[in-house]
């Protein structure tokens, strides 16, 4: 899902002066230009620069994440006979 980080950015942009960006996690951060310079090629690429905090994920047992999957597909399947009735109903008529 992609989400539109322009008014957060412009936000933080108009408070840049009061704000510290010197946090590499953030969506929005300062490099000092000689570290940009040191490295020579002036590739502004984010993840040149940006530091990445990894969270361990926690998820349900796969077979707990199947059981759900399967009671889904029989909730589908009950809705498509039901269709299909009345689908069928309604070209006999």
């Amino acid at each position: 899902m992609e989400t539109n980080n322009l008014p957060d950015l412009v936000a933080q942009w108009k408070t840049r002066r009061q704000t510290r960006l010197d946090d590499r996690t953030q969506k929005a951060f300062r490099v000092d230009v000689q570290e940009i310079r040191d490295k020579g090629n002036y590739d502004l690429s984010i993840n040149r620069y940006k530091k990445t905090v990894h969270q361990e994920e926690q998820y349900d047992p796969p077979t707990e994440i199947l059981e759900r999957v399967m009671d889904l597909e029989r909730d589908i399947m009950q809705d498509l006979k039901e269709l299909k009735t009345l689908l069928e109903k309604e070209h006999a008529s």
